[in-house]
Parts: structure tokens; C-alpha cells; sequence
């Protein structure tokens, strides 16, 4: 088969037609596009030219889609919550935005999020990397960046930890949460689509089944998450992915449901779980472990973790090659180009 471009690969993925290789995807995150760059994340956070500058270092890992150097606690900020911003790691906020069941009641989101003019922070952390991504690289690479998912994004503006109790005792305090919460998340996404990104991911880690199960999620988070995906999907031509963090046996179901074309997943839960239980829905894409293998493993055990997940997951097409979760900032450099190694070398043998 000749060689496909990316995006002729990814179209091929989600219409389980067969591929020259799986679509690969490590998850790489700015912090360890910094460390390979020697470039502070604190100095690229908010200077999209530099962030732009770090991304080369994506180029020579030969991955198929781009997550481009976003900061997701970007809207965070432009609502006015102070942020930890250390310059060799990701931020995180200082206080909530809904600190009280009094605050849920009282305040509004404070911005408008498609105008710019309200958006300093996501216009510099998030949406202006995009624009210089797609003026850098055209279609050569699919720009994937990410947001927080409407249950994660509730999350942070609640606390988690709150707005877990709020589930169990206060469920008119999480509705009300979600709805405040839910135009921000859809703004986002349509400005990554209106800023011409191939692809997004809503991020929704929060969504574990750690945390809660799958009746949970339907009945607080999927309508949300829902009516955003249908906004992107009704007036953008743009892939949309979901990725949720550890056990998801059974809130992996809420994928198909919320219109995703294709769905990431931790290593907790082997690939062939979720081929059967979803694969004929959405595409999937997973599993190598992050820690245990794309940090601390040899280049032989990630080849062999990426051959163990194609092996599972690319018969019949759908599958997309990645890592469990963000790939750690000291994950070395060669482990990370064995992504690419394992497609090119195990494709064949079970597609």
C-alpha cells in the first residue's frame, strides 16, 4: 500500500478501511515539548510564537496528530481565577470559582467566550497556537489541541472533590453547576474549530469510573458534553475525540452516545474491551501504559506494549495507536519515536 498522508490515514481510520499503518498518537504534552526544546513551559504558556518554536520537536517523532501546546486552565484564568504557573510544569488554580453553594446561586460566568476581547488568556494560551500551527504545517500534520470536558472543566470551577459530594447531596447544586458551565466549554470548542483545527479532544478525566459510573455521568454530564459535541459537529467539518483517565469499563459507553468519532483511553482496561464493547461505534485509540512503560520502559517494552495494543485493536480498522494519558515529562526521547517504530512494524501483521 503506498504511503498515506495523515489526514488520508485518520479518514481511513474512522471509516475502518484499511491503513498503510495505524494512526499514531503518543500524547505529548507542551511540558514535554519544553523539555525536548529547552524552553520553559512558564515562558511558552502564554507566547503562542514560542509555543510554535517548541512544536518542531513533535516533528521528528513522526506522530500523526498534533497536540498543540495548549493550556486548558487558560478559560480558568480569563474568569478571573489566579493560577500556580510554575515555568517547568502545568498550572493549576489557586481557589474555585463556585467556592460555595451561595457562589453556584449568585455568580455567572464572567465571559463571553467567543469574543476575544474577553479572552486574553485563551486567546494567547490556546487559540492563537492554533492559527500559527496551521500557518506553519497547513495539513501536513492533523492540529488536535484539547479542552476540558464539561464535567472536568464543572470540576474545576466547583473543586472536585465538592462537586462529588454536590452528586451524592445536592443534585440541583451540579445542575446548576453544568449549566453554568456548559457555554464556556461549547465557546471553546468552537473557536479551536472557527481557528481551523482538524480535529479536538475533549478531555474529561474527571468522568473515571474511580470516580463515578455510567448512570452518573448520563444523568449530570453527557447532555452537556452532548450539546457540545453537536454544536462542533452540526457547523464545523472537524474530528472530535473524547478522553477519559482510568477504569472506564462502563462510562466508555457514553462515547458513541455523545457523537465522538473516536475514543482515547487509559491502561487500566485492556484495548480488546473496549473493540467489543464500542469498537463497531467509534474508532478507539490507546493503550501504552504511561509510566510503567513510556517513562520508566525500555524501547523493546514500548514496542512491545504498541504491538500488544495493535495486535488488539487495529483487525478490521478503528484503531489509532497511543499512549494511556500524557506522556511524563521525563519520558525519554527514543521511547517516544518507538510509537512510530511499532506502527510501521506491526501494522501489517494484524490488520
Amino acid at each position: 500500500m503506498k504511503e498515506m498522508t495523515r489526514l488520508e490515514r485518520l479518514e481511513a481510520t474512522l471509516a475502518r478501511e484499511p491503513v498503510d499503518r495505524v494512526c499514531v498518537d503518543a500524547f505529548t504534552t507542551s511540558v514535554l515539548l519544553a523539555r525536548y526544546s529547552n524552553i520553559n513551559v512558564g515562558d511558552m504558556r502564554w507566547d503562542p510564537k514560542l509555543a510554535t518554536k517548541a512544536g518542531i520537536a513533535w516533528m521528528e517523532f513522526g506522530i500523526d496528530d498534533f497536540y498543540y501546546n495548549t493550556d486548558l486552565k487558560a478559560p480558568t484564568k480569563d474568569c478571573g481565577i489566579e493560577l500556580r504557573e510554575p515555568i517547568d510544569n502545568h498550572c493549576s488554580p489557586k481557589t474555585e470559582f463556585f467556592d460555595s453553594p451561595e457562589a453556584i446561586e449568585s455568580k455567572e460566568i464572567p465571559i463571553d467566550v467567543m469574543d476575544p476581547k474577553q479572552t486574553p488568556w485563551i486567546n494567547s494560551g490556546m487559540m492563537e497556537k492554533q492559527t500559527l500551527a496551521r500557518e506553519a504545517w497547513g495539513d501536513e500534520y492533523i492540529i488536535q489541541p484539547g479542552f476540558w470536558g464539561v464535567l472536568t472543566q464543572a470540576g474545576v470551577f466547583r473543586g472536585v472533590e465538592e462537586l462529588m459530594m454536590d452528586v451524592m447531596l445536592e443534585e440541583d447544586l451540579v445542575r446548576k453547576v453544568v449549566d453554568k458551565t456548559v457555554p464556556l466549554v461549547e465557546g471553546v470548542a468552537c473557536r479551536y474549530a472557527e481557528a481551523g483545527v482538524h480535529s479536538m479532544m475533549n478531555a474529561d478525566p474527571t468522568g473515571s469510573n474511580d470516580l463515578l459510573d455510567e448512570a452518573t455521568y448520563r444523568k449530570f454530564f453527557l447532555p452537556g458534553n452532548k450539546k457540545v459535541t453537536d454544536t462542533v459537529k452540526s457547523n464545523y467539518d472537524v474530528y472530535y475525540k473524547l478522553h477519559i483517565c482510568g477504569d472506564t469499563r462502563q462510562t466508555c459507553k457514553v462515547a458513541p452516545d455523545m457523537g465522538a468519532d473516536f475514543y482515547s483511553f487509559d491502561s487500566q482496561v485492556p484495548v480488546s474491551y473496549y473493540k467489543k464493547e464500542i469498537g463497531d461505534r467509534c474508532a478507539i485509540m490507546g493503550n501504552v501504559p504511561t509510566m510503567t512503560v513510556t517513562m520508566d520502559g525500555t524501547v523493546e517494552q514500548v514496542m512491545e506494549a504498541a504491538r500488544s495494543c495493535i495486535e488488539q485493536g487495529a483487525k478490521g480498522g478503528g484503531y489509532i495507536l497511543g499512549g494511556a494519558c500524557d506522556a511524563p515529562v521525563s519520558s525519554p526521547y527514543e521511547n517516544m519515536q518507538a510509537f512510530k517504530e511499532a506502527a510501521l512494524k506491526y501494522t501489517s501483521m494484524y490488520q
